[in-house]
């Protein structure tokens, strides 16, 4: 378990009563985290851009595949129209398989370089903006716990008070 679902295990133990409750803490923390993740409109905009520079690379990166084209055609033509025969037709056929092969070029090899540094840039700027998602969650859900724990401070401290009040 990583350092922030033990602090947020521990903060539950401080003030929850029911045991059962702290050890499902850590499946709830990842549910809410899975949903601000994927509601978060931030990560939505960088997950598209992400996504944007994945098809952009393998865009790029096709540019070097050899390509192969096959082409058939079929032409009909009156053969006999010097002869005087009406109707006779004659059928030709012709298939083509052209393999081209890229040549280096400098301009696409620097394309395929941009592509790459640019999905770097992406994946980096989403994880880092995943990540501080977390960190937000991680502080807010914290805060919470700590006022939850003092307002149950506050509420066995004015129990003991009326205790001895009677």
């Amino acid at each position: 378990m990583n350092r922030r679902l033990r602090f947020l295990v521990f903060l539950c133990y401080v003030f929850c009563e029911n045991s059962t409750s702290v050890a499902a803490l850590p499946n709830y923390y990842r549910k809410l985290l899975a949903q601000a993740t994927e509601k978060s409109p931030e990560l939505k905009i960088k997950r598209k851009n992400l996504e944007q520079k994945r098809y952009y690379h393998w865009s790029a990166g096709a540019a070097w595949m050899p390509r192969l084209d096959w082409q058939i055609s079929t032409s009909r033509t009156n053969a006999n129209l010097y002869t005087g025969q009406i109707g006779a037709e004659t059928d030709y056929k012709q298939s083509t398989l052209a393999l081209s092969v890229p040549v280096y070029r400098r301009s696409t090899h620097l394309g395929l370089l941009q592509a790459d540094a640019d999905l770097a840039v992406a994946t980096e700027d989403y994880l880092g903006a995943e990540f501080e998602q977390d960190w937000k969650l991680q502080q807010a859900v914290g805060t919470l716990l700590i006022s939850v724990y003092k307002l149950a401070a506050t509420n066995k401290s004015l129990e003991a008070a009326r205790k001895i009040a009677k």
